[in-house]
């Protein structure tokens, strides 16, 4: 099948079409169609998987019927590609806005034949696929970083890997940072006591994580194992897709009795799973690791007793062992040393974070940057 470019009409009107891949639910995407909406703009918004994800409810919810294409394995990525090459050859956009692997892969190649005049993706991940030396993913990062008009950093860390790390041109690099509806989250009153009972209740212990290495799940489980046989009451509560790590998590959840923790891949009110937490834990294995990481905001936002290593937007926040505990990378005993000192109280309580701070995560905020992204407005 052969394509002709086409030939745009680039006008202040000019077409929009978002695609998006790698995702179930996401406010954040949602968010950004929520003001696509408010441009003036004709769009499109097309979907790389199937009606049962909650994506496409969620954009049902506001109006928008989503355009599907059948999400194939990596040797289908040729029926894939044509069929996205096809959608932008009917409409015509001067825009696309990519988000997900696949998303961006098939997008912003296809963009690129096609001429599409402005052709942004928004680079979720960080260094994974350079420190893992996946041959694949650094090549379609190259092509991807190459061919796109506009790159979206999600976070400092993200910014630094495209300039420093793939030496992308700085000014395709634009920062705009993820965001969390703020307005729920600070609504909600979430006091603390200073200590927990262990005699009249289950203390429940958080993770919200895919199940891969570099996300340092296991270290929070061989923590909890040992906290477990100093306090038979606590129960661990996993939330996350299953990933490369997925065999060596059940192979240590097997030390303890299946009433000791729970196993869900998704959560459909990260909020609501908070608050019924006494403790959460997220400890990425390395500095650069997280590209973002949108359950620190969550978890700082809420106010759950929180254990971290420093990774991804952590990095943006000044002193965050005011906010949480922070302990060093792939340490299991200290992450037990924090859970034991929080849940028995002793470490000082800690702060709030500072509302201005908390505003640039904002989900308004985003998808207002995004907006202005997508009519040029600098």
């Amino acid at each position: 099948m052969a394509f002709s470019p086409l030939k745009l009409n680039c006008t202040s009107k000019a077409q929009i079409l978002l695609l998006f891949s790698d995702v179930n639910a996401s406010p954040m995407l949602c968010q950004i169609v929520r003001n696509v909406q408010q441009l003036e703009r004709s769009f499109r918004v097309i979907i790389l998987g199937d009606k049962s994800l909650q994506i496409c409810k969620e954009l049902q919810q506001i109006g928008i019927e989503p355009t599907l294409i059948s999400k194939k394995s990596k040797y289908g990525l040729l029926f894939m590609l044509v069929s996205v090459m096809h959608q932008i050859m009917i409409f015509r956009p001067a825009t696309i806005l990519a988000s997900g692997q696949y998303a961006t892969i098939l997008g912003i190649f296809s963009a690129t034949l096609l001429r599409v005049r402005r052709r942004i993706f928004i680079r979720h991940h960080s260094n994974f696929h350079k420190k893992n030396r996946l041959r694949f993913g650094i090549f379609a990062d190259s092509i991807a970083n190459s061919m796109a008009t506009h790159i979206v950093a999600v976070s400092k860390v993200v910014r630094t890997i495209l300039i420093e790390g793939e030496n992308v041109n700085p000014a395709k690099v634009i920062l705009i940072r993820n965001g969390i509806d703020i307005k729920r989250f600070s609504g909600v009153d979430l006091p603390r006591e200073k200590s927990v009972s262990f005699v009249h209740r289950q203390v429940n212990i958080g993770v919200v994580s895919r199940m891969t290495g570099w996300k340092g799940v296991q270290y929070t489980i061989d923590a909890f194992i040992m906290l477990r046989s100093r306090y038979p009451n606590v129960h661990l509560r996993l939330v996350g897709a299953p990933s490369d790590s997925y065999d060596l998590i059940r192979t240590k959840l097997a030390k303890l009795n299946q009433s000791d923790y729970s196993i869900a891949s998704w959560h459909p009110d990260i909020l609501g799973f908070l608050q019924n937490l006494d403790l959460f834990v997220h400890v990425p294995i390395g500095p650069q690791e997280e590209a973002f990481g949108l359950v620190y905001i969550e978890a700082l936002a809420s106010r759950t007793p929180s254990i971290f290593t420093v990774s991804g937007v952590i990095h943006e926040l000044p002193h965050p062992e005011k906010y949480a505990q922070i302990v060093p990378f792939e340490d299991s005993l200290a992450i037990f040393n924090a859970m034991v000192k929080i849940l028995e109280g002793t470490v000082p309580n800690r702060e709030s974070l500072p509302p201005e701070w908390l505003q640039q995560y904002s989900l308004t905020v985003m998808g207002e940057h995004y907006g202005n992204l997508l009519i040029e407005v600098k």
